[in-house]
């Protein structure tokens, strides 16, 4: 969860950046990088594998409690426990 930043290789934050520039709090999901230098595309396109899926509802049940909170507490005091409690990107 960010207050603002850039578009992180992510086309579609960058076309809202185009329009709205940086200033606009996110929360992103990520998908972690591409194994053995496979194409980004591809990858971000495929489908998940059934031992990904646990980790895959855990990232969206973390979401969706970073947006209660964020609605609840404000962005400053979740991005302060969100991101405090983030898993290591691998």
């Amino acid at each position: 969860m960010r207050g603002d930043g850039g578009a992180g290789g992510h086309n579609g934050v960058a076309s809202l950046i185009s329009v709205l520039g940086k200033g606009f709090p996110r929360l992103r999901v990520g998908i972690g990088r591409p194994p053995g230098g496979a194409d980004p595309v591809g990858f971000v396109l495929e489908r998940f594998a059934e031992s990904e899926i646990a980790s895959v509802r855990d990232a969206i049940a973390r979401a969706a409690d970073g947006v209660e909170s964020w609605l609840a507490n404000g962005l400053e005091s979740t991005m302060n426990v969100l991101n405090r409690s983030a898993p290591a990107r691998s």
